[in-house]
């Protein structure tokens, strides 16, 4: 006997605790009766619930499609059975792409003293692309701002050609003088900075897409008899200069060679100058030696509120008696510069086809007595010839450091040299700093 959905209704508010046996309560369950119909979360009313009856029915008694599974190797991007190799069901495993959002993009921005930047364009050049500088700010180029510049901006414009080269020169005296070295892709501002005396500096500021930093190089020379600078009179202009910078809302980085021993806690001058940075909100970041005798004096600084700054690194074995130093900053580096260029393939010119052309051409079969003629109808026939076989086409190019000096057997020399070097920061021994002294000449 059919029992109609009415009566079924009827009948669930008029009995109470009425038991049904299990083809009976399997078919209210199906009807969607075994609860107290609601209409909450439901805004279409009686049409969103019929609705939703219905899918809920056909999906009860749709049966599932019997898969037939054959062994297959195994992949990683391959479909696994969830059970036995029969009726089962699958499940694909989907590849773990990289998060794009949650990747940033880092620069590579270092300070070094150089002690004079003449002759040292090519280990310059050769620094550059070993540790992927995105911005070298150099203390001590002894650049002078005259004529006697022009061969090393010359040399650091051809070997650097996706490096802007900003430089502050001193021109009162021998020796000082900034240098910064940006890849082509930023964004370079110079700000007008106040002049010191007790200190050189350069200021500038880099953006690449959104982001953007300003980068502050000093060079402090140490006190002498002959330049008549003290400390006290450094810290009475360093605390103007932060004084000044404290109201700049973006990312800031200060850098440079201040030649404080920051790395002996009993000194006096190195005390007074942390005490100066923690007073105005700033910290140092590097806390191993960056000079060849051993102590502390190229800094980073940053505000101690900022996590713009990661992986301070220490770079030995320049050509220098200071190390480079190294950090990562979190603005985005820029996309790499194109130029266009205009080349022909030679190489595709076959070799018969071009000489079977000139025995076809009038250079060949009716040449030009008279001598000038004769080197222009060379000129035209062959360049026509060299038109057809290997034609001008243009195309773009990233724009990169050139180096054609760097061989296999300076690369070899190289690794060699890293070799050592890490040898000697884990042993320590005289021996092993030996050998890395007596390799340096090489590459060198």
């Amino acid at each position: 006997m059919a029992l109609s959905r009415k009566f079924m209704l009827s009948l669930r508010w008029k009995v109470s605790n009425l038991v049904f046996n299990e083809p009976w309560y399997s078919t209210v369950e199906k009807l969607g009766l075994q609860k107290r119909r609601v209409r909450r979360g439901t805004k279409a009313g009686k049409r969103k619930f019929k609705w939703r009856l219905s899918s809920s029915m056909q999906s009860s008694f749709v049966s599932p499609i019997p898969t037939r599974i054959t062994e297959r190797p195994t992949h990683p991007l391959s479909c696994k059975c969830a059970s036995n190799q029969s009726t089962a069901s699958l499940t694909v495993p989907h590849p773990q792409l990289p998060d794009c959002k949650a990747k940033t993009w880092t620069a590579k921005i270092a300070t070094w003293n150089a002690n004079s930047m003449t002759m040292k364009t090519p280990l310059i050049t050769d620094m550059i692309v070993e540790y992927k500088f995105d911005v070298l700010a150099i203390t001590e180029s002894w650049l002078r701002g005259d004529d006697r510049d022009n061969e090393v901006l010359a040399d650091l414009s051809c070997y650097l050609p996706n490096f802007s080269v900003l430089h502050c020169p001193r021109s009162s005296s021998r020796g000082g003088g900034i240098g910064l070295l940006i890849k082509s892709g930023f964004k370079v501002k110079e700000n007008e900075a106040q002049r010191f005396v007790s200190f050189e500096l350069m200021d500038t500021t880099i953006s690449s897409g959104s982001t953007f930093l300003r980068i502050i190089t000093i060079y402090r020379p140490p006190p002498s008899s002959r330049n008549k600078l003290t400390p006290r009179m450094f810290f009475s202009e360093f605390s103007v200069l932060l004084e000044s910078i404290a109201i700049f809302r973006g990312e800031l980085l200060i850098l440079g060679d201040f030649n404080f021993h920051v790395d002996i806690p009993n000194d006096r001058e190195a005390s007074c100058f942390m005490d100066l940075l923690d007073s105005a909100g700033f910290q140092q970041h590097v806390h191993v030696a960056t000079h060849r005798a051993g102590h502390t004096l190229d800094l980073v600084i940053s505000r101690r509120s900022s996590h713009t700054l990661k992986d301070i690194a220490v770079f030995t074995g320049s050509p220098s008696d200071h190390h480079i130093v190294k950090c990562d900053v979190n603005i985005s580096s820029p996309l790499p510069v194109k130029t266009t260029i205009r080349s022909r393939k030679l190489c595709d010119i076959r070799v018969e086809n071009f000489v079977r052309d000139i025995q076809a051409s009038t250079l060949f079969n009716s040449p030009v007595v008279d001598l000038s003629h004769s080197i222009e109808q060379y000129e035209n026939v062959l360049c026509d010839l060299i038109d057809i076989h290997a034609p001008v086409k243009e195309r773009s190019v990233v724009l990169r450091p050139s180096y054609p000096w760097y061989c296999d057997e300076l690369r070899k020399a190289k690794r060699m040299k890293r070799r050592s070097e890490r040898k000697w920061l884990q042993s320590g021994l005289e021996i092993d700093r030996f050998i890395v002294i007596s390799q340096k000449p090489i590459i060198a």
